[in-house]
């Protein structure tokens, strides 16, 4: 009965979550502004290959990768699969602080690096397609439309009156993290 009941939770969960979150579609349009693709990685050798080729496919202005202590050629891989492309950078991860844990640190750090206008935050784990890029901030953008006739772009929209709650609670973190860089 436990077995039935967990699997019927597990299926009720994929349902609402395949209902909830929408299925973005490749897009050919051009990327506004400045965006950093930022990676956290540690012990990923395995998973770079694939991941790094959908990263450099996409049209960002940086792509950062922080190297969390690996014990694997995780590093070398970076390296290797870069080759000469400017836009990647691999950063060493600082040790680990007081109060923090791994994942939310190396992200810190990867925002503090970056110096796109929009942060996209991705797995090592995770493949894009061609068109993914853009298809996210189209995404994002059709969040921020605001009826605010001063606000043109996507990225001034992000200053202007938000639309929901939760893109309220989206600005106050872009804020906080402006702060971070100013004082770092």
């Amino acid at each position: 009965a436990r077995v039935r009941c967990a699997c019927a939770t597990m299926c009720t969960i994929l349902a609402s979550n395949a209902a909830a979150f929408p299925t973005l579609r490749a897009s050919t349009d051009p990327v506004p502004g400045r965006v950093s693709l930022l990676v956290p990685v540690r012990d990923e050798e395995a998973n770079l290959r694939r991941t790094l080729s959908g990263l450099l496919a996409q049209p960002a202005h940086e792509i950062l990768i922080l190297d969390d202590g690996s014990s694997d050629a995780t590093a070398q891989v970076v390296r290797e699969l870069a080759g000469d492309d400017q836009r990647v950078r691999l950063l060493a991860g600082a040790p680990l602080p007081t109060g923090w844990t791994g994942k939310p640190w190396a992200c810190h750090q990867l925002a503090l690096n970056a110096t796109g206008d929009v942060l996209v935050f991705c797995d090592a784990d995770v493949t894009l397609a061609p068109g993914a890029l853009a298809a996210v901030l189209t995404a994002l953008d059709q969040l921020l439309l605001v009826a605010d006739d001063e606000a043109h772009s996507p990225f001034e929209q992000l200053k202007a009156e938000p639309a929901a709650p939760g893109v309220k609670n989206l600005q106050q973190e872009i804020t906080k993290l402006q702060r971070l860089r100013e004082l770092a």
